[in-house]
């Protein structure tokens, strides 16, 4: 019995080492191991929400940057002779009206540069002919009509797009909303709508504006009526008149005095 209990006790000691040691070595593996792998997972997910945090930082200001927005016509006009003043080879510029383009800035460009303008314009308007006599002057400027009165945009260089609608309220004020960009896929995607803008304008030659605005001013000219002069009425006519015929003299004496006068030089 003395033995037994001796082996007994043996055998349970040996079972307790050995879950001590497994537990210690289960220990050592899940702190090394699985602990370790776990914590290198987290300190990844970190570093990865880190850099995607500095990624859309990045592309939050990209997106104010590079792309912007336009509300009103004034702004509009703004944004066209800014973008005059970046010109690398070409421009296309397209509005409601050839009122709505300043010539001054436009001047400025260089002669090298390809200036497209669509437009709405009256050969028969004054204003509007004073604005193409001088675009006529300019070989690299070419214009066209187009009468839709709906857009304004610019393509600059094929880099910077900006398009706006344009419509009328209800007060007969023209309302405008729209945007701009110099991202690649914004101006691939607006490019082919203003290219197809110009397709459909109009194409008048230089010669043909200059000879309506000749006959233009032709036909002003012979319907423009002579101005009549004209005379006050005094408050006394009656003795205006009568003091003129007996300050006037005769007829008869005038026609004598007039052939007299004619005797004498022959």
């Amino acid at each position: 019995d003395g033995r037994i209990a001796s082996v007994y006790e043996d055998v349970n000691k040996g079972i307790e080492e050995l879950k001590s040691l497994f537990q210690r070595e289960i220990y050592k593996i899940l702190e090394e191991d699985i602990m370790t792998n776990v914590l290198n997972q987290l300190d990844l997910s970190e570093k990865t929400m880190t850099e995607f945090w500095e990624r859309s930082k990045a592309a939050s200001m990209l997106s104010f940057k590079d792309v912007w927005f336009v509300r009103s016509v004034e702004g509009m006009k703004a944004q066209i002779n800014e973008s005059l003043t970046r010109i690398k080879a070409k421009i296309h510029i397209i509005t409601p009206k050839l009122d709505d383009i300043d010539l001054v800035a436009l001047s400025k460009v260089k002669k090298y540069v390809n200036v497209r303008i669509s437009a709405n314009f009256d050969t028969n308007n004054p204003n509007d002919q004073v604005k193409l006599a001088e675009i006529v002057n300019y070989p690299n400027f070419n214009i066209r009509l187009y009468t839709r009165e709906n857009l304004y945009s610019v393509n600059r260089d094929f880099e910077e797009v900006v398009i706006c609608v344009a419509s009328q309220n209800e007060f007969g004020r023209i309302e405008i909303a729209g945007m701009g960009s110099v991202l690649d896929e914004h101006v691939k995607l607006f490019a082919p709508i203003l290219e197809d803008v110009w397709i459909q304008s109009k194409k008048i030659s230089d010669s043909e504006i200059m000879h309506s605005i000749e006959s233009s001013q032709v036909s002003a000219g012979i319907k423009q009526p002579i101005p009549q002069p004209t005379y006050e009425s005094s408050q006394t006519p009656s003795i205006l008149n009568e003091l003129e015929m007996q300050n006037k003299p005769p007829l008869t004496s005038v026609k004598n005095d007039v052939v007299n006068t004619v005797e004498e030089k022959l």
